[in-house]
């Protein structure tokens, strides 16, 4: 910690400065008072007492005190949190770091911590940029700063500042796949087809399934299930399927690819 102005008392009824930084001194009864100064270096303050007839005694030859001006580490500031779109150029702000010693330079040291990772361009200058990712969710990036000066003295405790990147919120389409248990059937049995594997990029419910017969005999219209049932024909052919499905928010997927299915 740096020296604090503080009063000092000497017990005698006079003394001389010999050597030190300048002070002021007051006398009152038998005790000498005088601020401590803040010195720019290292330096000593000697007092010599005096003997006075009849008021006080010889104390000892000299007092010595030191006092030491200690450099402070740098203090880091990484400015306001911010909200944000998504593709939009963003700005960091460590203008607000500063060393407790006047005219010393502070060099800054960002590093991204939580979130989708993005590109920092001038990371170790006061204000770094970088680019808004797109996000379907609002997405909170965080950013550390440490600054040091030139002593070498770095910031006691990075900080971080948060950038809030807004989502679209858009709801994507899900995804139709269509599969079977079986692509060889026995002509007049039973055929199962499989839409379990369908889903919503979203996280959303799938709440329907739509079938859809692209070749090969007619076997009928198909449930609106994820796994319907169909009779083979009595024939010997090659048919083909599509599906397409429904998420709870409406949004519908692209026809899948073809499921094939031989009968024999």
């Amino acid at each position: 910690m740096p020296v604090q102005p503080t009063a000092v008392q000497l017990p005698s009824t006079s003394s001389i400065m010999i050597n030190g930084a300048p002070v002021a001194q007051t006398q009152s009864s038998n005790t000498t008072t005088f601020p401590v100064p803040i010195p720019p270096q290292t330096s000593q303050i000697i007092h010599q007492p005096v003997t006075c007839v009849n008021v006080g005694s010889n104390g000892p030859p000299s007092g010595t005190m030191n006092g030491t001006n200690v450099n402070q580490p740098p203090i880091a500031n990484a400015g306001a949190n911010q909200v944000v779109s998504q593709g939009s150029i963003v700005a960091l702000d460590g203008t607000g770091s500063f060393s407790p010693k006047r005219a010393t330079r502070v060099s800054y040291s960002w590093v991204q911590t939580p979130g989708t990772p993005v590109s920092l361009t001038g990371s170790n200058t006061a204000r770094p940029t970088f680019i808004a990712p797109t996000v379907m969710t609002d997405t909170v990036l965080g950013f550390s700063l440490t600054v040091r000066d030139s002593t070498d003295l770095v910031s006691t405790h990075p900080v971080t500042v948060f950038v809030t990147v807004k989502g679209t919120n858009m709801n994507q389409p899900p995804v139709a796949i269509a599969t079977t248990p079986s692509q060889v059937a026995s002509r007049g049995s039973p055929v199962t087809l499989d839409g379990t594997g369908s889903f919503s990029p979203n996280g959303d419910t799938i709440v329907s399934y739509s079938w859809n017969q692209m070749a090969g005999p007619s076997v009928g219209v198909l449930p609106n299930t994820a796994r319907p049932v169909f009779i083979a024909p009595q024939v010997s052919t090659s048919l083909a399927f599509s599906l397409t499905v429904t998420d709870s928010r409406g949004a519908v997927s692209s026809p899948s690819p073809p499921v094939f299915i031989l009968v024999r």
